[in-house]
């Protein structure tokens, strides 16, 4: 294991996870068959990259105060998606979701707060918006909390231990950078006993998902993927 301890065990807040540009459905508030087709074409046009019915279908039900179609919408602007880019109404929209509790929205805001998007810079926002985005098991968030006690940050004291709990959470939700630092961690032994076939486990979950990060690993470890 010489080799690969050689490898710095390291970890990057403010990932922005690929999975908070994904519209979500708004099937809570459609009753009708034909409102619910109509949305699912409004979402495939959406995702194929046509965004002029989106926009107008996300701005109707925001303004009627729908949590999904509020942070749809902040999605939106802050991807520049039928909109200009606009960080500032994207944090707006995003404040608004996350005071209702959506986890997904309050992770992206805690990232805009971090990085100064929309926002000032604000690292105690950050750190509470993570920790109450992780209490509602949001993936990425949880991974940042992970990270949190790794460094002992947010007024945590580093706690190795609970860093690979929360990392192995995030892992097993599908969240791909907490799959490779989780490898990482049981190729170490880092917070729990060193362990390579589980380690070559997530790493080859990650790698499926386009890690090269991941990919890097299995190739120090031989493995052919």
């Amino acid at each position: 294991m010489k080799k690969f301890l050689l490898i710095q065990l390291f970890a990057i807040f403010f990932i922005f996870n690929n999975s908070m540009s994904e519209i979500k459905f708004l099937e809570s508030i459609l009753t009708e068959d034909a409102e619910r087709n109509k949305q699912a074409k409004i979402l495939e046009e959406h995702k194929n990259g046509i965004y002029e019915n989106s926009i107008k279908f996300f701005q109707k039900y925001a303004a009627k105060g729908v949590t999904e179609a509020q942070y749809n919408l902040a999605v939106s602007y802050y991807y520049g998606m039928g909109v200009d880019v606009d960080y500032k109404k994207a944090a707006e929209l995003y404040k608004i979701a996350s005071d209702k509790g959506n986890s997904t929205a309050q992770f992206a805001l805690s990232i805009m707060y971090a990085q100064g998007q929309g926002v000032d810079q604000d690292m105690n926002e950050f750190f509470r918006l993570t920790k109450l985005s992780a209490k509602n098991k949001e993936p990425g968030a949880i991974y940042n909390l992970s990270q949190m006690y790794k460094f002992g940050d947010g007024g945590l004291s580093k706690d190795e231990k609970k860093t690979f709990i929360l990392c192995k959470e995030a892992a097993d939700k599908g969240y791909v950078k907490a799959q490779t630092s989780l490898g990482l961690m049981y190729a170490l032994g880092k917070g729990t006993e060193e362990n390579i076939d589980k380690a070559i486990k997530y790493f080859k979950l990650a790698a499926s998902s386009g890690s090269k990060e991941a990919k890097e690993y299995l190739a120090q470890l031989n493995i052919q993927f």
